[in-house]
């Protein structure tokens, strides 16, 4: 500014004012921000100037024109020059529909846009960079005019770096393996039938969020007679009202043996569990990131046999750091903290045991009888915000209070899941999601009861030692000697340090301590390689290619120079190397899965096309009630059943009722039909229409069929038998083929007894209403008959001269007439 007197004088020196900044400012945008992956930031706005508007003052309704009628929406977004794809939604909003508002009334307080790091679940070779956009929008602001000078304002792009936190992630996994073997998330191995006496037997809680409504419960059962061992046989998790089970465990029901083998969902809310399944592994992701997974397979050893689950393997995110509870104990890098009881919150390091009980759980509590205690829960809501096509318009966002992760992700579920419907459940009261559709679809769910004398594995079973020869040195060496001669061991061991290796030799020596053999070697060889090949997929250092073509005994091969290399990344070489038992020899590993050659089959390519399926009479329902059910598919249990080929043969059965008795009939010739392949374990076998209709017959009260199954279409299993029938009116039993009448209350055939009884007092009524008609009739007829005859016998007497003596009154009376 300069000042001069009247005239044309001369101006004096210039005289300069503060510098001042006029307009909305963000502090620190030369250098931009840094935010962790799953950490909240606020980005500070300031406004200079005023929002001014025109108002009148003292009124009523000043305060609510200057909040709501004055104001500037400030949107905030990713630029739309980035990868407009799942892997680009780096960052994460926390304000509503990805707007700040400023108003007349708070334009001069300190306002913020909080953002935080996505979790992209990956090691990244990098911190990644994206950009924040903020801007106005004349088409949606306020339509006072003097607020012009607000409009369309669009302010530099605000850099932002997501600094990689997964790293630190990738060691810490929490597991169950075989015995089984646990691991916290902070490092700590531990030996469950180590630590006490008696190992019990039952449904534990391995993980549970302290803020969010996620638990992951393991179900460990005696496995192995003899030996004081438990086995994992069911994992069961949870998102707030979501479900998911997985059950392989054995039970007694109505006094028989019987065997689980299903698994299920119940998606009853938004919390949506993405189930994926690869072969014979599963993987269930929660909202928050944290991702568990584990893998199903038949161990067997001469005539002993166990069918469960080999490995539980629990992968936590950055939302789960600080928050955790359970066997996994407490993720936050610090060991000394990972053995809290439950109810007490003291650190038992020294007494596992005391531990290990305070987490296991009564039945009435249990998530695998698919009730779900009520809990109370808040979840922010968080909001993916992108700039629209065309320019200065409000971003498009979706909000979800749900999901903590990027909702782009895969959303397909595994086929071989049965998905259960709430609707038609008694969710409704007690959310008890056991009760499933009205479809022969729904596998058998037999309630697992632990028997008292199972309770505790007795101590006359407690390990005295070493057996069969094997020593410590011994069984190490072997372990050893396994692991080297394995193509993942190599690679494994070099690229992907966040497995060790150690951990899994000693899980290897312990089986065969407990044990007194190797039966669980190849098993710990496959979590082993399970374990390389999902962290190895995490880290993009590991995506580069390079010139090494293959691998052979655990050693890498180079071409020679005159060849021309085929390049590969280090992570193509691991999915090469770490198939389930190098595919038998029966096949090529590729991407961590065996391709078979053409006789074989299976995830390790060790089944041949033209053996029969094993099947698994303890988890098959022999009896199908006609009045739940339609009866029209029988579901097959077992193993090692062939998808490309599957056939069910049927030879038909059944009971008819005539008047004395019900009597057994086979029917026609034997005929077959297309199976249908579910799962590793499950597949189905429907009943033609035709064959239902055929079995209309009033006179036929239950059908029935012998079944086997043939995955080649000439090798039959042995038969299973299955029959269907009212139980609301009979009673059938296989074992001894037989059926009998038990009409119940509502029972359709006992009210149309009771009708016809109803119909037949009636009648009866009738009938003797017309007899007596008849007899009166009759007595009448008879009556004028006799009545006739006495006068033919009287004929010459007149009754009218009779002479009858007159009372005074009469004569009076015959004298007036």
């Amino acid at each position: 500014m300069q000042v001069r007197a009247d005239g044309y004088t001369s101006p004096g020196p210039q005289t300069f004012s503060t510098e001042f900044f006029a307009g909305i400012k963000v502090k620190n945008i030369e250098k931009g921000f840094i935010v962790d992956e799953g950490k909240k930031i606020k980005i500070p706005i300031e406004f200079t100037l005023p929002v001014g508007c025109i108002y009148p003052l003292n009124s009523p309704a000043e305060q609510f024109f200057r909040e709501k009628s004055c104001f500037v929406d400030l949107y905030n977004a990713i630029p739309k020059y980035q990868k407009d794809d799942c892997a680009s939604k780096d960052l994460q909003f926390l304000t509503q529909k990805c707007k700040v508002r400023i108003s007349n009334s708070n334009w001069n307080k300190q306002h913020y846009v909080e953002i935080r790091g996505e979790v992209d679940q990956k090691v990244n070779i990098r911190n990644r960079l994206t950009f924040l956009r903020l801007w106005s929008d004349a088409s949606h602001a306020s339509t006072i005019t003097n607020l012009g000078i607000w409009n369309n304002v669009h302010l530099p792009d605000i850099k932002v770096l997501i600094n990689d936190t997964e790293e630190a992630i990738l060691t810490s996994s929490c597991y169950s393996h075989n015995d089984p073997h646990m691991r916290t998330f902070d490092g700590t191995t531990w030996e469950l039938q180590d630590n006490f006496d008696e190992p019990s037997a039952g449904e534990y809680i391995m993980y549970k969020h302290e803020r969010l409504p996620q638990q992951i419960n393991a179900y460990f059962r005696e496995c192995n007679p003899g030996y004081p061992a438990l086995c994992n046989c069911g994992v069961a998790v949870r998102s707030a009202n979501s479900l998911f089970v997985a059950n392989f465990c054995e039970t007694k029901y109505k006094g028989e043996k019987r065997v689980n083998r299903y698994v299920a969902s119940w998606m009853c809310d938004d919390q949506n569990l993405v189930v994926t399944e690869s072969g014979n592994t599963y993987k269930v992701q929660l909202p928050s990131g944290t991702l568990v997974e584990f893998s199903h397979r038949n161990v067997v050893y001469g005539n002993e046999k166990f069918y469960g689950i080999q490995n539980i393997d629990i992968q936590p995110s950055q939302f789960d750091f600080n928050h955790t509870t359970g066997l996994c104990g407490r993720f936050n890098g610090y060991n000394g903290d990972d053995f809290i009881e439950q109810h007490t919150f003291i650190n038992h390091p020294n007494d596992i045991w005391r531990f290990a009980k305070s987490w296991k759980i009564e039945q009435k509590d249990s998530l695998f009888e698919g009730k779900l205690p009520d809990i109370k829960y808040f979840l922010q809501e968080y909001c993916t915000c992108n700039t629209p096509a065309t320019k200065l318009e409000p971003p498009s966002y979706t909000c979800l209070k749900s999901s903590q992760m990027n909702k782009c992700r895969q959303t397909q579920t595994a086929k071989s899941v049965y998905h259960a419907s709430c609707i038609t459940s008694n969710y409704r009261s007690k959310r008890d999601v056991s009760e499933i559709d009205y479809t022969d679809e729904k596998p058998p769910m037999y309630p697992i009861i632990i028997e008292p004398e199972e309770e505790h594995v007795r101590k006359a079973k407690k390990r005295l030692g070493w057996k069969n020869g094997l020593t410590d040195e011994i069984a190490k060496d072997k372990c050893q000697r396994a692991f080297a001669q394995t193509i993942s061991y190599s690679a494994c061991s070099k690229y992907v340090p966040s497995v060790n290796s150690t951990d899994y030799v000693e899980e290897c020596v312990e089986d065969m301590k407990i044990i007194g053999d190797d039966r669980f070697l190849k098993v710990t060889l496959e979590n082993f390689a399970s374990k390389c090949l999902g962290n190895a997929k995490k880290m993009e250092n590991l995506t580069t290619t390079t010139n090494r073509t293959e691998v052979a005994n655990g050693t890498e091969v180079l071409k020679p120079e005159q060849e021309k290399p085929v390049m590969m990344s280090i992570l193509e070489i691991i999915e090469q190397s770490t198939c389930p038992d190098n595919c038998s020899g029966n096949g090529i590993c590729q991407e961590g899965v065996c391709r078979c050659d053409h006789d074989f089959f299976g995830i390790d390519c060790s089944n041949e096309k033209t053996k029969a399926p094993l099947i698994e009479t303890s988890a098959f329902e022999s009896i199908c009630d006609s009045s739940k059910r339609p009866c029209k598919t029988i579901i097959i249990p077992g193993l090692d059943f062939y998808p490309e080929n599957l056939t069910c043969k049927f030879r038909p059965f059944q009971f008819m009722e005539n008047e004395t008795h019900i009597e057994y009939q086979e029917k026609e010739e034997a005929f077959t039909n297309r199976g249908i392949y579910r799962s590793l374990f499950l597949m189905f076998c429907e009943i033609p229409d035709s064959r239902s209709r055929r079995s209309a017959d009033l006179s036929t009260i239950a059908n029935g069929y012998f079944i086997s199954i043939s995955n080649d279409g000439l090798n039959f299993t042995e038969e299973l038998a299955v029959v269907s029938f009212d139980a609301r009116c009979y009673s059938c039993n296989i074992t001894g083929v037989c059926c009998t009448k038990e009409y119940k209350l509502d029972c359709p055939l006992r009210k149309i007894k009771v009708a016809d009884d109803e119909d037949n007092t009636i009648n009866i009524g009738i009938g003797i209403g017309v007899g007596v008609v008849v007899i009166l009739f009759i007595a009448g007829v008879m009556f004028l008959y006799f009545r006739k005859r006495n006068k033919k016998t009287h004929r010459g007497y007149d009754f009218s001269k009779e002479q009858i003596a007159m009372s005074d009154t009469q004569k009076d009376q015959q004298l007036q007439e």
